[in-house]
């Protein structure tokens, strides 16, 4: 059984909290979806519990809804009650869980630093090196075999330009990763003279 936040997968049975205000607490498990006798029984037990009023079940979502008087029962102890009934293997703040997944674009980041690094690998050359080239090479064939500036060839000054912005972009970018190599996080402190 394992929790994953990073990746956002999780294996194993868990419960996840959904949401929780004074009086109310959503929870949601898959193991509860559909005409779940466990969701049956969960909700048999809470119903026995002191100060749970009402436990409404999602067989679509797989969902608990539980509102119940905080002043009579603490969601500490419902939650484990929960937990326990339905054999799960722990809990999950959804809040957490959704904010400790990476965002898409940095899936995105790493898919090109991985391309990047095969590139280097296989070329001896980075894509920052490999695009200007390729764009260069179709800047001069648009220039000589399609004068007229028509077809599906990029025109021959736009490709040339983007080859010198990607290229002027990727040294600016390892000018930076060697600098930061460089200080390797220690910065020289010196002090100033006292006048």
């Amino acid at each position: 059984m394992r929790l994953d936040p990073d990746s956002g997968t999780i294996e194993g049975q868990w419960l996840l909290l959904v949401h929780h205000s004074p009086g109310r607490l959503r929870v949601r498990a898959d193991c509860f979806r559909d005409a779940s006798e466990l969701a049956d029984r969960v909700r048999g037990e809470l119903g026995e519990t002191q100060g749970v009023f009402s436990t409404t079940h999602a067989p679509l979502t797989g969902s608990l809804l539980i509102e119940y008087s905080p002043d009579a029962a603490d969601v500490e102890s419902l939650l484990a009650a929960i937990v326990d009934s339905a054999g799960l293997d722990g809990i999950v703040d959804a809040k957490a869980l959704s904010h400790s997944r990476k965002a898409p674009a940095e899936h995105i980041v790493d898919g090109v630093r991985r391309l990047n690094g095969l590139a280097r690998e296989l070329t001896g050359a980075g894509l920052y090196e490999l695009i200007p080239a390729v764009l260069t090479v179709t800047g001069i064939y648009s220039l000589v075999a399609n004068p007229s500036q028509k077809g599906l060839l990029p025109r021959w000054d736009n490709a040339l330009y983007w080859a010198y912005s990607v290229f002027r972009d990727g040294v600016r970018e390892e000018e930076r990763e060697e600098d930061v190599a460089r200080v390797s996080g220690a910065v020289a402190f010196r002090p100033r003279p006292h006048v």
